[in-house]
């Protein structure tokens, strides 16, 4: 379900159907094969590796672990800071392989005599994948499982404070500095300076709409197939909200039975992510604290209901 796309260093490329959601045309498609083609040209995963070998059998690397080692006090945090260092090392490097990428990647996109526009607007749809495009409230619960026997309780939407709630809002790491991408906006503006001609008109096969037209519901069986059953119920009851899709409402009724086992196994924690105010939007908040506070009981009149 992640928007991403990946070369293996052997040729092949991944495309996830997470970003085939965020793709309007063919030819945004084009652009990421581009991409990960050019990866494969300049080589980029072998040297990863390569590079990868060297830094760990270095005597750089073998000197600074014997010397934390001997460290009487602090050894966890000398680690934590050196790991913390050669992670920012390593991005930074993946960073300018990631241009390059795009420079060969818009080269070989140029040839093909599509809408060189396209790439823009690819990148500036990566840009704002990270924003949540539609959201679930309160009211919208109680239309979607409340019957006139059954009620939700306020206080299942009352999120319980942590005593550890003022460092949820500090991140161990320095997010941007560990971006695999950089930024898009930069991306964006290195690419527009090889725009000249901008009269292309977009162009798909009947093939990729016909792959467009199951993205959404493939994405979300996915979720559910390996085991994401908060995020897929979730999701799909995002979908169902704006679209009576009966394939909505079937997934709705399968997610709700696995969190109902989970409860009763005690392993919810597997299968729904936990609350999260940096990363989470609030939105995704309230619905892991329902999840968190719903009985068994209740879950099992909701699943009656979808059944």
């Amino acid at each position: 379900p992640e928007i991403n796309a990946y070369n293996c260093g052997d040729g092949t490329i991944v495309v996830n159907y997470g970003l085939l959601t965020i793709l309007d045309n063919e030819d945004e498609l084009v652009f990421v094969l581009c991409h990960e083609i050019s990866h494969q040209e300049l080589q980029h995963v072998k040297k990863e590796i390569d590079n990868f070998v060297s830094l760990h059998t270095s005597e750089e690397i073998i000197d600074k672990t014997k010397e934390i080692k001997k460290l009487k006090y602090n050894r966890t945090r000398a680690a934590n800071t050196f790991l913390l260092k050669l992670n920012y090392k390593n991005y930074a490097q993946r960073r300018k392989k990631e241009i390059q990428a795009d420079s060969l990647g818009f080269s070989f996109y140029s040839r093909t005599n599509r809408d060189l526009n396209n790439p823009l607007s690819l990148l500036k749809k990566l840009d704002e994948s990270n924003n949540e495009k539609d959201s679930l409230v309160i009211q919208d619960y109680r239309i979607l499982f409340e019957t006139e026997s059954f009620k939700l309780k306020n206080k299942y939407f009352e999120v319980e404070k942590s005593i550890f709630n003022k460092y949820d809002y500090k991140p161990a790491y320095q997010i941007d500095s560990l971006k695999t991408h950089p930024d898009c906006s930069t991306r964006i503006r290195k690419i527009e300076k090889f725009i000249t001609n901008r009269n292309f008109k977009s162009s798909s096969s009947e093939r990729f709409f016909e792959i467009k037209k199951n993205v959404s519901y493939q994405n979300l069986y996915n979720l559910y197939l390996s085991g994401e059953f908060g995020i897929c119920l979730y999701e799909s009851l995002k979908k169902f909200k704006i679209n009576n899709d009966v394939f909505y409402k079937d997934l709705i009724f399968l997610n709700l039975v696995e969190i109902q086992k989970a409860k009763e196994n005690q392993t919810l924690s597997k299968h729904v992510p936990q609350i999260d105010y940096v990363y989470n939007s609030a939105s995704l908040n309230i619905f892991i604290n329902l999840m968190n506070n719903l009985k068994s009981s209740d879950i099992e009149i909701l699943i009656q209901k979808f059944k």
